[in-house]
């Protein structure tokens, strides 16, 4: 049996219930139940991107790999969620639920 996990759940800030809120027909909130949002745990998984992965091809390679906001609220959501004992709340995505905001005017 998983032991508890005790979390240290502070209020959700506005800016991160405005950036959680960014894709369109979800809010986190309304289905969340007793999972809480770990704003550490977001900002490490956003944090990633920018200071682990670099473009490797085009005009941008070698650069860091900065998110754009509708793709921080994806990796927050996916990332930031967690479950009573600890876990993740979602522990996967498919990519056929998540689409670019500008994929669509270019195709």
């Amino acid at each position: 049996m998983a032991a508890r996990v005790v979390s240290s759940r502070q209020p959700v800030s506005v800016k991160w219930r405005k950036l959680l809120r960014r894709i369109p027909g979800y809010d986190p909130f309304a289905s969340a139940g007793e999972c809480w949002f770990d704003a550490r745990a977001a900002q490490d998984a956003i944090d990633f991107f920018r200071l682990c992965l670099t473009h490797v091809k085009g005009e941008k390679a070698r650069q860091p790999f900065v998110l754009e906001r509708w793709e921080q609220a994806i990796v927050a959501n996916l990332f930031g969620w967690k479950r009573l004992d600890g876990t993740r709340r979602y522990r996967e995505a498919s990519t056929s639920h998540i689409s670019s905001p500008v994929s669509r005017s270019r195709y």
